[in-house]
């Protein structure tokens, strides 16, 4: 089932991109990151008097989290700036840029079925803060691409993944605040 929703996000994913441009879909994925990353602490937040969790928040934020990941996945898989970027930036080029697609894919399919969710998600966390750090964050780079993205907008991007980092690191404990 988990495959199938993989397959069909997939689809969405490139009917999307077809309409929309990809920066416009890293802005947008990035934004429901963030709101995923609120979705979650919600989830801990609302029922702490009677020490339950509200799992629907915190499913739809793990859901949104793994949709995000498969975006990423997907990016460093399709797009030649992407590729060109993470290539240049990190050391171990093509191996490492595998690498980063089979952890991206596999942490977001076991986030979304819950399985050793707190361990994929500290996996995943530290492997994008380095890209944040590494390859979000130069400016110069993206600047000269073929998508000419301005520095702002890459600020932008760059920080956005913050939450995303901040959400995932949160997964594991437990929110009875």
């Amino acid at each position: 089932m988990i495959i199938f929703q993989s397959v069909l996000f997939t689809v969405f994913l490139e009917l999307f991109i077809f309409v929309i441009s990809t920066i416009q879909v890293r802005v947008i994925s990035r934004a429901a990151g963030a709101g995923a990353s609120y979705l979650f602490v919600t989830g801990g937040l609302t029922d702490s008097k009677q020490r339950q969790l509200n799992m629907p928040f915190l499913q739809t934020a793990r859901q949104i989290f793994s949709a995000i990941l498969f975006c990423n996945a997907y990016f460093i898989w399709v797009s030649n700036d992407d590729r060109l970027a993470h290539t240049t930036h990190l050391p171990g080029g093509k191996i490492v840029l595998v690498f980063m697609v089979v952890v991206y894919v596999v942490c977001a399919l076991c986030i979304y079925g819950g399985y050793e969710a707190g361990y994929f998600g500290r996996l995943v966390a530290w492997q994008l803060l380095l890209v944040t750090v590494f390859v979000d964050s130069d400016t110069k780079f993206w600047l000269r691409s073929n998508e000419h993205i301005k520095f702002w907008m890459q600020m932008l991007l760059a920080s956005r993944n913050l939450p995303i980092i901040a959400g995932l690191l949160l997964l594991d404990r437990k929110r009875y605040w």
